[in-house]
């Protein structure tokens, strides 16, 4: 039997509504940052000096709510939530003392479906059986299957288990991931999974790739590739971390030979959906054009969130159209949100 493309759950739009979204420039993703704290120090984040400035007036509950309601009357249709910091440490998303998930009950409400961004390190074996009950997929850390290599690239203890997947190999994996495996988040809605594992290529994990797209590949995980952003501590530990470019460019062809049957659109960046198709804002409300490049376009609480993402969205076009000329094409596709920091990957 072929295998079928997988999607990810929340970003398996309909053609008309790419089309739509096309025709009228209008955004399909709403991106909130929400949280500034984190539970892991990764020694590849693109976010850590912004996360350890101060954030005094967060946007509310209140006004994402409101910010949502807009962006779904604009065309957005999935709210991938994102952040300096890990979700399910702010109460705006995850309130531990309740058990329960303010930001996805508002995105349910209006009808819009959730992808998180997590490194799933609060994840348990009740909250995974909890979530996959709700309308929302989960991106995930996985950043080796080797737990030395885990625990180094990203900082913190992780616990590790042994899988019998149902083809019968056996993995050792993160608990996390098992948890949500079990409960069936990789159980598929026609072509759409609702597990990714979010794999940064860096020297240390080089060799551990194709295990984890093994992995992937029986259990209907999806797995989002991405080269390095070198800013923060991305930058600070390039020369440790960092693969060059012909290294990178064996990788994707052998995962490219491998995986024909595969959704090559999750490797290429050009593709990227937050980039071409999301509205993003950050912790006070400033629109940014993807989650690591800001903007000047203005701000949710005091401007109008259907002119804002007018003139987003023109901005987009603009630097995709100038990264086209000044830029070659990386091999994980082009990049324009890249082009604001020098690295090996620009």
């Amino acid at each position: 039997m072929e295998k079928i493309n997988i999607v990810p759950k929340g970003f398996d739009f309909s053609p008309d509504e790419w089309k739509n979204a096309t025709l009228n420039k209008h955004p399909l993703v709403v991106v909130p940052f929400i949280s500034d704290i984190c539970s892991a120090d990764c020694i590849y984040c693109m976010m850590a000096q912004e996360r350890e400035m101060k954030h005094y007036d967060k946007v509310s509950l209140e006004e994402h709510e409101i910010v949502l309601r807009k962006a779904y009357e604009n065309g957005c249709r999935t709210i991938v939530i994102t952040g300096l910091g890990e979700p399910f440490l702010d109460k705006i998303f995850f309130d531990k003392d309740n058990m329960s998930f303010p930001l996805l009950d508002i995105a349910e409400k209006i009808g819009m479906y959730t992808i998180v961004f997590s490194n799933c390190i609060s994840i348990t074996e009740e909250i995974a059986n909890i979530l996959v009950e709700r309308k929302i997929a989960i991106i995930a850390k996985l950043s080796s299957l080797n737990k030395s290599t885990f625990e180094y690239l990203n900082g913190c203890k992780i616990s590790f288990c042994t899988y019998t997947s149902k083809s019968g190999k056996i993995y050792e994996i993160p608990n996390y991931i098992k948890y949500l495996l079990d409960a069936g988040f990789t159980k598929l809605d026609k072509n759409a999974t609702r597990l990714i594992a979010d794999v940064i290529i860096t020297k240390r994990n080089f060799n551990d790739i194709i295990d984890i797209m093994e992995l992937a590949n029986d259990t209907n995980m999806l797995v989002c590739l991405d080269p390095l952003v070198i800013k923060d501590n991305a930058k600070i530990n390039i020369n440790e971390i960092g693969i060059n470019y012909e290294e990178n460019r064996r990788l994707y062809q052998e995962i490219k030979e491998k995986y024909q049957e595969y959704d090559m659109a999750m490797f290429d960046l050009s593709k990227c959906i937050i980039h071409h198709n999301g509205f993003v804002y950050d912790l006070e409300g400033n629109v940014r054009q993807c989650l690591s490049v800001p903007s000047n376009v203005g701000n949710v609480r005091v401007d109008d969130v259907g002119e804002l993402i007018r003139k987003i969205m023109q901005q987009k076009e603009a630097a995709t159209e100038m990264y086209d000329i000044k830029a070659k094409e990386d091999i994980f596709g082009k990049c324009p949100g890249r082009c604001y920091y020098s690295g090996i990957h620009a």
